[in-house]
């Protein structure tokens, strides 16, 4: 039995049940949550507790799951066990990654394991150690109840496993979740700080739900049925998570299949960016195909024959622990022999507040295929990576919806967009989703056009001209700018206010997003807007196309004085 728990724990997520999101993607677990349900759909017994019938009857709650997305390979968690006591043990010796260790226990964990007599989930249990947070991956099946007191030694657990830098466990497999760090803080006293190498949970095949609970009961041997006495709640967050990407180029020209890797991955609330992520490319990779450890971007030389290249690995690490914490994913390369229809997603933004609304009317509206636009009729859309709880996406319409009740905080998510008549040939992009507090002062950014030529260098323009906040124009005292997503080399926002123009841009038009914020403001007041930057080189009034242009006019005027005699 667990008393008064408040756990924090951090895991990669998509769709929590019965979760508020956060900024930091927090979701709230109810202490009572009963791992052996998961997978069942049952509801937990009311009177199933025979160990102890008088402090506490049933077998508690079915344990929340979260939808995994597809492509997530591995995820990261943390725990804090402050505040944490167990039902006649008192607080725990450390924060360890399997719960309560009994005052002068010294006993290795044990391998026995025992099936729940209502659910289908084989027991866990470490000698002496009880009221552990544990964890399940399984696929969408519903698993049928097995019968009660089914020994089995399907977990052999030893005190290596708690310091392992990888767990990988098969699907219906249960798992300590623990501390999340490599160190065995019962051994070693202690408590982490939040600076410790954390462990890497590998995604099995297959999953796509991940359930997690408690495996309660005297020692957690035998039947785990007393629930109803736990207290408390455990709180789940993201920390870290790395996803799998494809790509798709045409042979025979220099080309990137991916650009950015790091756009489908998670790290501490946003995008991984450095200094504090890094990337670095796995072995195997093939000649021509390259990984910038710096841009993110999958590079493709114009010397790759056609063909399909990959799962080629890459590992994203967090440098803040000590070691970093690493997690690896893959990239696919499709190379095709014939040309590709181009297909650009465009970075989108968009701003509610906490009472809900759409962020995105349509994150199509700024992308292509081809030379035309992207349509329903001539593209699909998938979520890439992880998204928060509250906020969906309609992969019909392309609308980014945000739930009522969603903390104010920045949300960066993930989609991608694929031709429909190649199904492999798609691209991926993040869209900014600001949730400002209902009360908040009014701030409103208005779309930027600007145009330069080849030859300027310089201030573009000013994009607080047509910005204000709390009904004030927008200044530099009373708001703050930031660039969204990448802008090209050379183009930079100032904290004027200021689009300057320093470096070599080629000839086209940049759809910019930046970030106005309310200076001070808590939790902060932001909204985005999109500068158009169109470049383009002057015709030379001697070149030959303008010699020629001014012929057609004379010609023009020739004929015309003719008409006129």
């Amino acid at each position: 039995m667990v008393k008064g728990i408040q756990v924090a724990v951090s895991l990669a997520l998509m769709g929590v049940a019965g979760g508020a999101a956060a900024q930091s993607f927090v979701v709230s677990i109810d202490a009572k949550s009963n791992l052996f349900y998961a997978g069942t759909g049952l509801t937990p017994s009311t009177g199933n507790c025979t160990f102890n019938p008088s402090i506490g009857l049933g077998d508690g709650v079915y344990p929340p799951n979260m939808t995994l997305p597809a492509g997530l390979r591995a995820i990261q968690i943390t725990t804090s066990n402050a505040g944490v006591s167990f039902g006649g043990g008192g607080f725990p010796a450390g924060t360890t990654p399997d719960g309560h260790q009994n005052a002068g226990s010294s006993a290795a964990p044990s391998a026995t394991v025992s099936y729940n007599s209502s659910g289908t989930m084989p027991g866990l249990q470490f000698s002496g150690r009880y009221g552990t947070l544990a964890a399940v991956f399984l696929d969408g099946a519903t698993l049928a109840p097995v019968s009660p007191y089914n020994s089995t030694a399907l977990n052999s657990f030893t005190s290596a496993d708690l310091s392992q830098a990888t767990i990988s466990r098969g699907l219906k497999n249960p798992f300590f979740i623990g501390d999340g760090t490599v160190t065995d803080w019962v051994a070693a006293g202690g408590t982490p700080n939040g600076t410790e190498q954390r462990q890497t949970m590998q995604v099995p095949t297959g999953a796509t739900r991940l359930f997690f609970g408690f495996a309660d009961a005297a020692g957690v041997s035998g039947v785990n049925q007393c629930y109803m006495d736990n207290t408390g709640t455990i709180n789940a967050a993201i920390v870290m998570a790395v996803s799998d990407d494809e790509g798709s180029v045409s042979a025979g020209s220099a080309s990137t299949a991916v650009a950015d890797v790091r756009t489908n991955d998670y790290l501490a609330g946003a995008t991984p960016t450095a200094p504090r992520a890094t990337l670095a490319q796995g072995s195997g990779w093939p000649a021509g195909i390259t990984l910038n450890t710096t841009t993110g971007a999958v590079n493709v030389a114009a010397s790759v024959a056609a063909g399909d290249y990959g799962p080629l690995s890459y590992t994203l690490c967090d440098t803040v622990t000590t070691p970093a914490s690493c997690a690896g994913a893959a990239v696919t390369v499709h190379v095709s022999a014939a040309p590709l229809t181009p297909v650009v997603a465009n970075y989108d933004s968009g701003t509610v507040t906490t009472a809900g609304g759409t962020a995105v009317a349509n994150v199509r509206a700024n992308d292509t295929v081809g030379a035309a636009a992207a349509t329903s009729a001539n593209s699909t859309l998938a979520v890439e990576g992880i998204w928060p709880t509250g906020i969906t996406f309609d992969t019909s319409t392309g609308a980014v919806s945000v739930a009522s009740g969603v903390a104010a905080g920045t949300y960066t998510v993930a989609y991608k967009l694929c031709e429909q008549a190649a199904p492999g040939n798609c691209k991926t992009t993040n869209v900014e989703v600001q949730v400002n507090a209902a009360g908040a002062h009014p701030i409103s950014a208005g779309n930027d056009p600007l145009a330069v030529d080849a030859s300027f260098s310089g201030a573009a323009g000013n994009v607080l001209g047509n910005d204000s906040v709390n009904n004030a124009a927008a200044t530099p005292t009373n708001a703050t700018l930031a660039q969204v997503g990448t802008w090209p080399a050379g183009v930079s926002l100032d904290a004027s206010g200021n689009v300057n123009v320093t470096g070599a841009l080629a000839d086209g038009t940049y759809n910019l997003i930046y970030r106005l914020c309310e200076a001070g403001a808590t939790p902060a007041n932001c909204t985005t807007a999109t500068v158009t930057l169109a470049r383009a080189t002057p015709v030379p009034a001697t070149g030959p196309l303008a010699l020629g242009l001014m012929a057609l006019a004379l010609m023009g005027l020739g004929g015309w004085q003719r008409k006129r005699q």
